[in-house]
């Protein structure tokens, strides 16, 4: 059974009915607009589902519970704490645990609630910067959801990533990384729906609303010159390394190649000031 004592609960309320929200979440077309890059779902009870971010984390389950509009509780039977670049830790360095996301969803007040209860993280130190980092995961990934479904329904989102893994804590990785020579975001204050600007080395200039902001761990705002893009940064810790991610993404196809080039020109930044992969 699931170690209920080591979860992560998070809860959003979305501007949408339920049926759109419950397909958002089952749908593989829907789920890259706002979640992985790859998904596939079998949608009945006992069904297979696969998230994926190319190489990189890629999370398998079983559909233990299937209500449409109402519940989806999905299992993992045998799962492992990912390392830094997204592969699983080996079987013989960490112990295998049964974990559970359980999404609900309710009408409150003309919205629509999704509350995610994701239990049965294991115990050591690999399982504390796994729950760690999915926390920090699921508070941004729900508020995507609404923001596609509030902003973007129905369209494709046109997305890339930049990475590095470094050695240094998170603490230090973040402070290079909203430094001058990185990214220096610029806001009177770093909460939820304040404006911020981005001026980069590389040229991009960044300008929007500041949608979610964990001290370093993760920062995401919308991106003006995107037509409502996002733009994120964000560190996850896991065997002893940092890893850092900078998404781009764009609602608007004629923006896809220019997402295109500034994740080359992002990669390129991360890698002259943090010295390449390590």
């Amino acid at each position: 059974m699931p170690n209920e004592t080591r979860s992560v609960e998070v809860a959003v309320d979305i501007a949408a009915p339920a049926d759109v929200v419950w397909n958002a979440l089952t749908d593989p077309a829907e789920l890259v607009r706002w979640f992985p890059l790859q998904a596939s779902v079998a949608q009945a009870a006992g069904g297979v589902v696969k998230w994926s971010w190319n190489d990189m984390w890629t999370w398998e389950s079983t559909i233990d519970v299937w209500e449409p509009g109402r519940r989806l509780r999905l299992v993992q039977e045998d799962q492992r704490p990912f390392d830094v670049n997204g592969g699983l830790l080996p079987a013989g360095q960490v112990a295998s645990a049964h974990m559970v996301m359980d999404f609900t969803l309710e009408t409150v007040a003309g919205r629509t609630r999704v509350r995610l209860v994701h239990s049965g993280f294991g115990t050591g130190g690999a399982w504390d910067n796994e729950i760690d980092g999915v926390r920090v995961g699921w508070n941004q990934e729900l508020r995507s959801l609404a923001f596609y479904l509030e902003r973007h329904r129905g369209k494709s989102r046109h997305a890339a990533m930049a990475s590095l893994t470094w050695a240094e804590p998170q603490d230090v990785t973040w402070r290079r990384l909203l430094s001058a020579d990185a990214f220096p975001v610029s806001a009177k204050r770093l909460d939820s729906g304040q404006p911020y600007t981005l001026e980069v080395s590389t040229g991009d200039r960044f300008d929007g609303i500041v949608q979610h902001h964990i001290a370093d761990r993760d920062f995401a705002g919308t991106v003006r010159a995107l037509d409502d893009g996002v733009f994120r940064i964000g560190t996850h810790r896991a065997a002893g390394k940092t890893g850092i991610s900078v998404w781009i993404a764009s609602y608007d196809a004629s923006h896809a190649s220019r997402v295109a080039d500034i994740r080359a020109r992002t990669q390129g930044l991360l890698d002259r000031v943090f010295g390449g992969r390590q």
